[in-house]
């Protein structure tokens, strides 16, 4: 793996598909039943969503990703909440 996909964590990754798919934070939010501050802390980084949340993001229809594509292009910091 090199460095540049060893640097992708859950928050980037999440910001990653929404402005992807042409969400705002407050548009995604809504759709996971959270607050666009904990949408942005998580982007940021600050915390990770729950595994419950993890799923609901990839079952966001604008998304179009299975759990296993999310965790995939994710770091290592993922593997916690496998192992």
């Amino acid at each position: 793996m090199n460095q540049k996909q060893t640097d992708i964590t859950t928050g980037k990754q999440i910001r990653h598909l929404r402005t992807q798919s042409g969400m705002t934070q407050e548009e995604l939010a809504g759709k996971l039943n959270v607050t666009r501050q904990a949408l942005s802390n998580w982007e940021r980084d600050v915390n990770e969503p729950d595994l419950n949340t993890l799923k609901k993001i990839c079952f966001v229809s604008e998304l179009d990703l299975s759990l296993m594509d999310f965790m995939k292009n994710v770091s290592k910091t993922i593997k916690k909440f496998l192992w």
